[in-house]
């Protein structure tokens, strides 16, 4: 028989099981964006929408403490491996079963990993692992992808081992599954209970693979994942206790949550079905969020409307000076990765853009000073926002109005800041009388060729309320799709 090349193994860079995910985010505004969407949406990521997921992970954590107790030795590390263990299984026993059901099924969509599941089946069903499998998988897998939800919620711990919201999570899930589950052992690994077979053929698959074995393509338990845990499945078990879990959660959060489900929040979010990602963050922020339901003054809505201030004066500096740098990167590329400081300003003074972000960078500069200025009078927002990185954004903000020379300089000494903190060299340098970019480093983010105009309509970062909306929809708690 001869050798077929597509089964060879191939090589990938070593991943370590808990490294993180990293970003460019060269004038670093990225991790402020990050806290402020706490403030509205905690526990959410710009990749997760599905809340089957959340039942997922509490699975993953019920069989990754049974296999780390079964394991012959005692490893520090031995839950996280058989968590990752389990989830390569788990995903490509999704991958398997959307595949024979055939096309038109949303059993796999937005599953992390699914794409690599899909190849490694190809590749004569070779094995998932660290060489072929999604990188820092710890993070952006399911599991992790899901961490803060699952953890806001009570489902997990801050080690990912399951606590009592899970169990009763997964005996929701059982209640959803009827006859089929009714052995599905949900007692602690420690308690000496009594076996279950469809968890004993988990936790065996599981233990295995860390010994390299890949179950076979007849092992029952790929039909089992499958047929249990589908994404597009989710009872209304599950529906309405992560329904009851976040109104008893986070109040803000659950407010604005509210409101997204309200019905006068339906003909809003339907005309913005079609709306860019960032436009549509901002329409929800400010139509929504910010505007309440009109029929009495909470709490939590003073704290999303100040949120929401907050966010616009983040979001219209960061849009302004993201698009500044960038153009000034496409600049440097476009004159082989150098010029002189009187070229560049002259470059500056005559952009039309250069020109426009400076002088509209000072009322937001001043909107966000004040409102940061005042966080201690709200401190839902403090808790998760250090007042500091919010001015010190304000005071570049501010100097970069002066004029479009200040706003070269302004940028070229936050982002060498920034890049000193990461231990990274800088993509654009200044030194003497000459300006310098490094190779590596042309226009990355598309916003080169973009209006100026457009981009002010939106946010810069990902505020999740499109993955909201979807998270929503599969609860049952919003209309259309």
């Amino acid at each position: 028989m001869p050798l077929n090349r597509d089964c060879f193994p191939r090589l990938t860079p070593y991943d370590s099981a808990d490294s993180g995910s990293g970003s460019l985010d060269f004038l670093g505004t990225g991790a402020s964006a990050e806290r402020l969407a706490e403030v509205i949406f905690p526990g959410f990521t710009a990749r997760m929408w599905r809340p089957r997921l959340l039942t997922y992970s509490a699975l993953a954590s019920h069989v990754a403490a049974r296999a780390a107790a079964e394991s012959p030795e005692w490893r520090q590390d031995a839950f996280l491996e058989s968590r990752l263990a389990f989830e390569r299984i788990f995903v490509s026993a999704v991958i398997r079963g959307a595949r024979k059901e055939g096309e038109g099924n949303n059993a796999a969509v937005n599953l992390p990993g699914s794409i690599m599941a899909r190849n490694a089946l190809d590749s004569c069903d070779a094995r998932l692992g660290r060489n072929n499998f999604l990188k820092n998988q710890a993070d952006n897998g399911s599991f992790g992808v899901m961490s803060k939800m699952a953890r806001s919620l009570g489902i997990t711990d801050a080690k990912g081992l399951l606590l009592e919201q899970g169990y009763r999570l997964l005996d929701s899930w059982k209640k959803g599954e009827g006859e089929e589950a009714r052995d599905f052992n949900l007692d602690p690994p420690a308690s000496g209970s009594k076996r279950s077979k469809p968890l004993d053929r988990l936790t065996k698959a599981t233990s295995q693979l860390l010994q390299k074995n890949w179950p076979k393509p007849s092992w029952p338990g790929w039909q089992w994942l499958f047929d249990h845990f589908r994404l597009d499945c989710i009872s209304r078990h599950e529906q309405r206790f992560i329904g009851d879990a976040f109104r008893r959660g986070d109040p803000v959060q659950s407010r604005a949550m509210d409101l997204m489900a309200s019905p006068e929040a339906g003909e809003i979010l339907e005309a913005g079905a079609d709306m860019q990602p960032s436009q549509f963050d901002r329409m929800v922020c400010d139509r929504i969020l910010a505007k309440g339901n009109g029929e009495e003054t909470r709490r939590e809505d003073g704290i999303l409307a100040r949120a929401v201030d907050l966010i616009d004066a983040h979001e219209d500096i960061s849009v302004l000076l993201e698009k500044a740098f960038v153009d000034l990167r496409q600049y440097l590329a476009e004159n082989d990765g150098q010029a002189s400081h009187g070229k560049l300003k002259a470059f500056a003074d005559s952009g039309a853009d250069f020109s426009s972000i400076s002088s509209r960078l000072g009322a937001p500069a001043r909107k966000l000073r004040r409102l940061a200025d005042g966080l201690e009078e709200f401190r839902a927002i403090r808790n998760r926002n250090d007042p500091a990185p919010l001015g010190e954004l304000s005071d570049v903000a501010k100097q970069a109005s002066l004029s479009p020379e200040s706003l070269l300089i302004s940028l070229e000494t936050r982002h060498r800041k920034v890049q000193d903190a990461k231990g990274k060299a800088p993509a654009v340098h200044f030194t003497g009388d000459a300006w310098y970019l490094a190779p590596a480093y042309r226009d990355q983010s598309g916003l080169a060729g973009a209006s100026l105009t457009d981009l002010v309509k939106g946010y810069l970062h990902n505020f999740r309320a499109r993955n909201v909306c979807r998270f929503l929809w599969e609860l049952g708690r919003m209309r259309g799709k």
